[in-house]
Parts: structure tokens; C-alpha cells; sequence
């Protein structure tokens, strides 16, 4: 408790009467305390009353029988200030009186103001300077705690007559322990530092998790940049739209995208805050129709994350796998339905149908794509249709790379033969092999059949 000493005022009067002269005496007291609601002469707030927003409270107490108007004051007579010397030069202290906590007079803070290294104007009594008590309300703006450690102040209050006279203090030291140093983690989805996407699992994205508590109030940035795009053992690049990101989460922040996109090369800003905590992630996949083009095998890059206020700075970085699986597959379409010849006369006209033939790789080396054909086409009764009637060629379209083996129609042989040829890089293609059947004069009535088969090498 502070309590001031009593000054005492005294008075003369001086009286003429006739005939004598007496001489009066008389006291006047005006008094205050200060004593905060968890005793003693401090106002303390621990970490967990900044984590969970606690106030303290001040019971202020007059006692005055001057009938004389005054008004009480309070100031930041000292700065708040760590063990090492760190000063807050910001407002980061508020108070505010408890409404309802007063009787007459005026309260000059009917809502939380920022405790000022100034003479701050609390209350002023009424006409007559009755006896009165009223509650502060005090809180920390943990915007402005920018660093750790315990930080001391000190709180002069003022007692003061409105029409002059002596004024009276009291103290109350304030101390505020602070945690405000910027806490990050950043962790990969396959280890603390390392992120894998590997595309033979593409449906579950590979993801950085990113979060961080202690920001006192500053405005956070996080950026990511690129510090090396992913590349090969062959010091091949990945291509640029392959890969995709996207940032998801942040409850008390805001996201720069949350669709996906192709990571930025440069530095970006990807989240901002001036919350104390918040957690956020970015996610990795490939793009599906795209990886056939891409040459298997392992790209390794780098990526780091820059978390920055106006006082810190924190950098981690990220590596990133990428592997791309082998692909090596063929793929048959049929755009005019099964293989079949049906109604085929003597004397009518020849039919023609067509094989559309995908090969996907991403080896890098070049193939061959054959044809094992079982027979001639015979029917049930032993008959074949002579091979010059039954012809085929290949063709491929001028954005394909690669060359066929028969660019004009030559009898289907049975047994194996080569159709189709990659260029020297083994890139994918797709190209055509079109069957055509001639029918001709001694052709007898029946269904033929043969067995075909498209197999795909390397060379």
C-alpha cells in the first residue's frame, strides 16, 4: 500500500475586536492511496497473463475534508526496460477506469488509453472535493513487446488541488515478463528439413509445414524463394510447369494464394500477420499430364522460407526431392471399333481400318515398337486369305516425333516385324497403322481370324 504523509495546512485568523485580540487554529487533510489488487506495491504481469490477455486492477482512495476541487494524474516516470538494457519506446502499457467504480466526479478514461511518459489526466472531483475511490484497469498491448525478458517501470500518481497548493505522489513499480521472442518451426513432410514429391504417389501432396508464436505485435512476413530450381544428375531443370504449390491453413494471417501455382523463382511474399501465433502450410504435386514428358530419375532443389519483422529475421531452408518414376507404356485406341472386316465381296471395294499406337516414356532412350502377328488370316476351315490382299503402313503426325517403318502399304507378315522407330532421344509418341483388306475373285464365304500383338523395346 502507498500512503502519503498527511500534510497539514495551517491557518491564521486574525479577528480586530474591540478591547482584545484572539487567535484560531484549524486542520485540513487531503489524503490519497494507491494499492493494487494483488497487493504490495507492484504491478506484476506475468507471461501467462500476456498469453491469456489478463488484466490488473488499482483501487485508488481520497480522503479530503478541504472542500477543495482536485484532480489526480498519472505518468511513466521511468521507461520500461530489460535486464540488458532493452527499452520499450512504444505505448505498450493501457489502463482504463472500471466503469462503475467511482462515485462523483469525472473519469477521463472511459476506455483503454496508453500510459504516456506525460502527466495524464485520470480525475477530477467534484466542487466541493469530496472523499472517493475508483479502480484502474491496466493491460499490456503485447503488439509492442518486441523482446524477451522481464522490463521494470515505474508509475507516479498525482494528488492536486484545482485552485494550487502542494501536490502530493505515490509510486508503483510495474514489471512486465515478457516471452516476445519469434518462435518458428518449419518441418517437411518426409523429414525436418527435406520435402519428397515422388510421382508415383502423386494423390497424396508432399507439404512444408510452417508456424510460429511470439510475435509481439510486429507485422510478419514469411517469403519463400527459390535459392535453387530442382535439376537432375544430367544437370537437366525440372520444367518450370511440372511442379505446383499451394498454401493452405493460416487462421489468423493472410495467404497470398490458395490455388495452385507454379512456385515463384524469385522472392514472393506468401503470408503476413500481426497475430502472436498462427500455422500455415504449402503443398507439393506434379502435374499429372506432364510427367510422361519429363525425363525419370531424381531432381534435387532448394527452397527457403525467410520469416521477417521489423526486428528479426529467420531463414530456413528447405531441400526438395523430386522423383520422377520411369514410365514406359504403350497404349492402343481404336477410333473405328475393334478390327473387324465385315461384308467383304468379291469385286467390292477394299476396307481400311486404323490402330491410333501411344508409346509414354520419360527414359531418354531411344525404342522400337513391333508387331507379332500369329497367321495369315484363315478361317475355320483352313483357308487364308493370301497375304498380298491383307496390307498395312504407319504414319505419324508432323508434331510427333520418331519414324515408321512402312510410310506405304506392304503385306502383314506373320511372326515379328518392326513398325515404328523413336527418334535418338526416345521421346513419346503417337502415331497410325492402318489395315487394309482387298477382297478378290477366289476368296470363299467365312470368318478369318489372326492374333496381333504390340510390344514395345528399347534398342
Amino acid at each position: 500500500m502507498f500512503k502519503s504523509m498527511n500534510l497539514r495546512f495551517f491557518t491564521i485568523l486574525s479577528l480586530l475586536l474591540i478591547g482584545s485580540a484572539s487567535c484560531g487554529t484549524a486542520y485540513a487533510a487531503l489524503n490519497f492511496s494507491v494499492n493494487p489488487a494483488d497487493g504490495g506495491s507492484t504491478i506484476r504481469f506475468t507471461r501467462g497473463d500476456l498469453n491469456n490477455g489478463v488484466t490488473k486492477e488499482v483501487r485508488i482512495r481520497i480522503t479530503s475534508n478541504e472542500n477543495v476541487q482536485y484532480q489526480i494524474y498519472q505518468e511513466l516516470t521511468s521507461p520500461f526496460t530489460n535486464e540488458r538494457g532493452t527499452t520499450i519506446d512504444r505505448p505498450v502499457l493501457q489502463a482504463s477506469i472500471q466503469p462503475g467504480s467511482m462515485g462523483t466526479g469525472t473519469a477521463y478514461l472511459s476506455s483503454y488509453e496508453p500510459v504516456n511518459r506525460r502527466q495524464q489526466l485520470l480525475y477530477t472531483s467534484s466542487a466541493n472535493g469530496m472523499s472517493e475511490s475508483f479502480t484502474l484497469v491496466y493491460n499490456v498491448d503485447t503488439r509492442y513487446l518486441t523482446d524477451s525478458g522481464s522490463f521494470n517501470g515505474v508509475l507516479e500518481y498525482t494528488i492536486r488541488p484545482v485552485s494550487g497548493g502542494q501536490a502530493q505522489t505515490a509510486r508503483a513499480n510495474v514489471f512486465i515478463d515478457s516471452n516476445a521472442e519469434l518462435k518458428v518451426t518449419v518441418e517437411g513432410s518426409s523429414g525436418t528439413r527435406l520435402v519428397r514429391v515422388d510421382s508415383r504417389d502423386n494423390t497424396r501432396p508432399a507439404h512444408v509445414n510452417l508456424s510460429f508464436n511470439g510475435n509481439a505485435g510486429s507485422n510478419l512476413r514469411v517469403y519463400q524463394e527459390v535459392l535453387t530450381y530442382p535439376i537432375n544428375d544430367l544437370n537437366s531443370e525440372l520444367d518450370s510447369d511440372i511442379l505446383k504449390v499451394v498454401l493452405e491453413g493460416a487462421e489468423h494471417g493472410e495467404l497470398s494464394y490458395q490455388s495452385p501455382v507454379e512456385p515463384p523463382r524469385n522472392r514472393a511474399l506468401i503470408y503476413k500477420s500481426d497475430q502472436q501465433s498462427d500455422s500455415f502450410s504449402i503443398s507439393f504435386t506434379l502435374t499429372p499430364d506432364r510427367m510422361a514428358k519429363l525425363l525419370a530419375g531424381s531432381y534435387r532443389g532448394v527452397i527457403r522460407f525467410s520469416f521477417e519483422t521489423d526486428r528479426d529475421v529467420k531463414n530456413f531452408d528447405i531441400d526438395l526431392d523430386i522423383k520422377i518414376s520411369p514410365i514406359f507404356e504403350i497404349t492402343l485406341n481404336f477410333p473405328q471399333g475393334p478390327i473387324s472386316f465385315n461384308g467383304i465381296l468379291p469385286g467390292g471395294e477394299p476396307q481400311i481400318k486404323q490402330v491410333d499406337v501411344e508409346v509414354k516414356t520419360n527414359l531418354g532412350r531411344p525404342y522400337v515398337v513391333k508387331q507379332r502377328v500369329g497367321d495369315l488370316l484363315v478361317n475355320d476351315k483352313g483357308q487364308a486369305i493370301p497375304k498380298k490382299y491383307f496390307v498395312l503402313r504407319q504414319d505419324v503426325d508432323n508434331k510427333n516425333a520418331g519414324k515408321p517403318a512402312n510410310k506405304d502399304f506392304k503385306p502383314v507378315e506373320p511372326g515379328e516385324s518392326e513398325i515404328f522407330y523413336s527418334d535418338s532421344s526416345g521421346s513419346p509418341a503417337i502415331f497410325h497403322v492402318f489395315y487394309r483388306l482387298s477382297p478378290f475373285a477366289e476368296m470363299n464365304a467365312g470368318d478369318y481370324k489372326t492374333s496381333m500383338v504390340f510390344d514395345l523395346g528399347e534398342l
